[in-house]
């Protein structure tokens, strides 16, 4: 008897906890809802973006140029690095395919590992912090790279560069959008992108009239103002707020938003503030597990994979990184040629892109570079093909390669280029970011360097235009999964997005 009175005891206790965390949920979700109205972005308030907004973003891309040089060092390297000629190539000797296969795959795997763990550590240690180790990292890691005269030291070497390229990858977007507010964040995460491309088009501007050791100091030079002028930058006012050091936040915004009255600061504060409410609202106990068992989690973490998984599945990284010893295949211009001039596109549609993102959206961009970039890598296929086979057509196609790689880059550029990294740090609240970032960015580098070390060996079994068929299809089957799953997030503050994914 007693034990049936401890039984309906316990029944009726969970029944009340259960009405209890209904009644919670409710009273979650309406202070939620009156946040979200009290965190509405007013047009009328927007001001121009100051001068040292300016100088913060620009100094911290300096980062982004250096590593993007990084990714493209294997374009001009490997010409030099296939020579027998012992003044040009450092190792004394042709590489072999399978040491390009290790050079391409060991570093992306390194890739994988900054950018899962060495992200959350700026939540301990600060985003200001990590980006200034990171700069220190990249000046020793390409100074070893340049005097590197064995395959193994090339291998250790480009494996930190990746290391912290994969984690500066992760933080930088993150901090981006904890400097910007709503109206600028599109623009900014462009102006991120640009870099890329500019760090790219060093590499290959240097790499094409310099010797390995020369043009990969040069790629490091970036570094130099920005180990210097970083120092002055301001700490993520989100992060300040997130320790509790309120006047901290006070600062950097004062700093970041000079322009704005007194009363408008402190608008913008109490804005972060109350971001700050809504996470401590859906806060559990582990971060971990949060982020899956909330729905806007799952669909954030789907959300912000899809781009860069379409941006790898493209082949682009691929592509970009082995310009040169590609289009030495073609038998038209050289390969070193074709790498300039599809550089100097890049930046430009870069730059333009960053002009007209807050006007056209995300969306409808991604779907027309996934589209666009499948037609171009078909042409490329097709030329690949005719040239295995030697057919006489060839002779009639010598302009096809440039076209078909420079149509691929302006469309690449439109959206896969320049958008996923800005859309990654925007799908997520500022507690749950590194986390988010760091898997994200790790499921991705780990795509990547399966196709990065199986690129040279398949393209030696089943041949090049295989490989770029694979690409065209995988982008227009990306194509088809933006435009009927991705959600739009122009003009949306953080804590909307938040509400877009929950409603879904």
């Amino acid at each position: 008897m007693v034990k049936k009175r401890y039984e309906i005891s316990k029944f009726l206790n969970a029944i009340v906890r259960r009405k209890d965390n209904a009644d919670n949920e409710k009273e979650i979700k309406k202070s939620e809802d009156k946040n979200l109205e009290e965190l509405k972005t007013d047009c009328s308030d927007r001001r121009a973006d100051t001068p040292f907004l300016y100088f913060t973003i620009l100094t911290v891309l300096l980062l982004i140029m250096v590593g993007s040089s990084a990714m493209t060092w294997t374009s001009p390297a490997l010409i030099q690095l296939k020579m027998n000629n012992t003044r040009v190539n450092p190792l004394g000797r042709p590489i072999k395919t399978i040491e390009i296969s290790m050079l391409l795959g060991i570093p992306m795997m390194a890739n994988l590992v900054g950018s899962s763990v060495l992200p959350m550590l700026s939540d301990i240690l600060g985003r200001k912090k990590m980006l200034y180790m990171c700069g220190v990292g990249f000046l020793m890691s390409t100074i070893g790279t340049a005097f590197s005269n064995r395959i193994y030291l090339l291998l250790l070497f480009n494996s930190i560069t990746f290391c912290i390229q994969g984690a500066s990858y992760a933080l930088i977007p993150m901090y981006l959008t904890e400097v910007c507010e709503d109206h600028n964040r599109a623009k900014f995460g462009c102006i991120m992108t640009l870099f890329m491309p500019l760090g790219q088009l060093l590499t290959y501007l240097d790499g094409s009239v310099l010797k390995i050791k020369y043009f990969t100091l040069i790629n490091s030079v970036p570094l130099l103002p920005f180990l210097a002028f970083f120092l002055v930058a301001p700490e993520s006012p989100v992060y300040s707020m997130a320790k509790g050091r309120r006047e901290q936040c006070l600062k950097s915004l004062k700093r970041l938003r000079g322009n704005k009255t007194e009363m408008e600061i402190q608008k913008d504060l109490e804005k972060i503030n109350l971001g700050m409410e809504v996470q401590e609202n859906r806060k559990r106990e582990s971060k971990f597990l949060t982020i899956f068992y909330t729905k806007e989690g799952r669909l954030g973490l789907v959300f912000a994979t899809l781009p860069m998984l379409f941006q790898y599945l493209s082949g682009a990284p691929i592509i970009i990184g082995l310009l040169a010893p590609i289009f030495d295949e073609t038998k038209t211009l050289s390969g070193n040629t074709i790498a300039i001039i599809v550089g100097c596109v890049k930046v430009s549609c870069f730059f333009f892109i960053s002009t007209i993102v807050e006007r056209t959206g995300r969306k409808p961009l991604l779907v027309i570079s996934c589209a666009g970039a499948s037609m171009s890598l078909l042409l490329l296929a097709v030329y690949f093909y005719l040239l295995s086979i030697d057919s006489p057509a060839i002779q009639q196609l010598k302009f096809l390669p440039l076209l078909a790689v420079v149509l691929f880059i302006i469309l690449y550029s439109v959206g896969l280029g320049s958008l996923p990294l800005s859309i990654i740090s925007e799908l997520f609240p500022s507690n749950l970011r590194p986390l988010a970032i760091s898997i994200v960015t790790t499921f991705t580098a780990a795509i990547s360097a399966v196709y990065s070390f199986g690129y040279p060996l398949l393209a030696e079994h089943i041949g090049t235009h295989w490989c770029f068929f694979i690409f065209s299809c995988c982008s227009l089957i990306g194509a088809f999964v933006m435009y009927f799953i991705l959600p739009e997030t122009k003009g949306k503050s953080l804590i909307e997005i938040q509400k877009i994914l929950k409603e879904y």
